[in-house]
Order: structure tokens, then sequence, then C-alpha cells
């Protein structure tokens, strides 16, 4: 059985003993963004998560999303760092035991962040998982699915990470 959700806290700040922290670049639209919360959200319901937004965006917008999403840690950059320093920013200020990294664009199926950590549990290094992405809608039959837009690994250095 996975562990209960812990309490939330205001302001964004770190959930309560969070069993996994996602890490979500934002560098796309706050719409994309906004999909991908709400389907973060669906998993908090279930597992105590701690999600944290690296943000190459405007004050104004980092704000407004953070009014939407009190839960989400947003961590504001400037503008020109690239995708994995953002990344970078997000691991050194992560404090679960296990680490997963989706796109700003992707919407993770029910039930995803306990997959993953019952893949990491039964012995995995790193586990990727399919996972929807609505910019690729191109069929009446809904979003297509694509590998390799998330993934999760074990903390190996909890301490701190490189970056």
């Amino acid at each position: 059985m996975p562990p209960s959700r812990g309490p939330d806290r205001a302001g964004g700040e770190p959930v309560s003993a969070a069993v996994l922290s996602v890490v979500v670049p934002w560098v796309n639209d706050a719409a994309d963004l906004a999909g991908a919360l709400a389907a973060l959200a669906r998993e908090r319901e279930s597992l105590a998560l701690e999600v944290l937004v690296p943000a190459r965006q405007t004050p104004q917008a980092v704000a407004e999303m953070a009014a939407r999403f009190p839960w989400v840690r947003l961590l504001p950059a400037p503008v020109e760092c690239t995708i994995p320093e953002l990344r970078a920013l997000a691991f050194r200020t992560a404090s679960a035991p296990a680490v997963a990294v989706i796109e700003d664009h992707v919407l993770v199926p029910e039930g995803w962040a306990g997959a993953m950590l019952r893949a990491l549990e039964s012995g995995a290094v790193a586990v990727g998982a399919r996972s929807r992405m609505p910019r690729l809608r191109r069929s009446s039959t809904g979003p297509r699915s694509c590998a390799s837009t998330a993934s999760c690994c074990r903390r190996s250095r909890p301490a701190r990470w490189a970056g």
C-alpha cells in the first residue's frame, strides 16, 4: 500500500514527508503547465508529492500560477536558463527520496506516481513511463501516448545534487 498523502503547507512549501519530488520545468505557456499540474493534483490524492516547477517566466506569470496552484513550489529562474539548468535547480531543492521529471505539457495518467514508486521499490534504478501529450492530438481518438516523457529515479546523493 502506498504511503498516505502528507499535509500541505501554504505558499508552495515542501510537503511533509514527501515520497516523490516531481520536477516540471516550465518553458511553454501557462495552459500547458496548468494541465500538467491538474493531472499531478489527482496524484496527490493518494501520495505525498512535492511538486517543483523551475520557471523561466515573467514574475507576473509565476505569481498567477502560484495563486492557482498554491501547493506547488515555483522556482523563478532567468529567462536564459536551459531546460537542463532548470532541472538541476529543482534537483537541488528536492526533498523526497525519489525524483521524477516530466515536461510541462505532459498529462500523467491516474496511478502514475504510485507505479513509478513501485517500480523503484522492486529494484529498478530508473523508470520511464508513457504519458499523454495533448499537443500531439492529431486524430479523433484523442491524445497520443509518447514514451520517455516521464522518468523517475532514486536519489543517490540525498544531501546534494550536482548542477
